[in-house]
């Protein structure tokens, strides 16, 4: 069972998810359903650099990236970081990021192996 850290800094417009430990799909998903239940910022960071992904396989990915979709916020444009430490990660976080690229998609979606590579990113103008 994987667990969650949210820090939020609202004068950058900054959402940080730091995610550790197992994480499964259906966490994932959950996780997914009570960040878009808060307040919104327009930049965020999904850190997974501290976990390991279970039982999630690239079939998956398409139904996160359909299950995401609908909690967008019509027009709002920002970004979404994805930091990853594996191989593995890193080829179903490109997957993830192929969907956004190819859909109609107001958030662009990055893949980092380094958090502060990603934080920079967030950052520029």
């Amino acid at each position: 069972m994987g667990t969650i850290a949210t820090t939020t800094i609202r004068e950058r417009d900054i959402t940080i998810k730091s995610i550790e430990g197992s994480v499964s799909f259906q966490e994932l998903k959950q996780w997914v359903s009570e960040f878009y239940s808060e307040r919104v910022t327009r930049n965020t960071i999904w850190d997974f650099s501290g976990a390991t992904i279970v039982d999630l396989r690239s079939q998956d990915i398409r139904r996160i990236f359909n299950f995401t979709r609908q909690y967008l916020p019509a027009g709002q444009r920002g970004k979404a970081a994805l930091v990853v430490s594996s191989e593995f990660q890193f080829g179903l976080s490109t997957l993830y990021k192929t969907h956004h690229d190819l859909s109609d998609h107001n958030v662009e979606h990055r893949v980092f192996r380094r958090f502060q590579d990603a934080l920079e990113w967030i950052e520029e103008d």
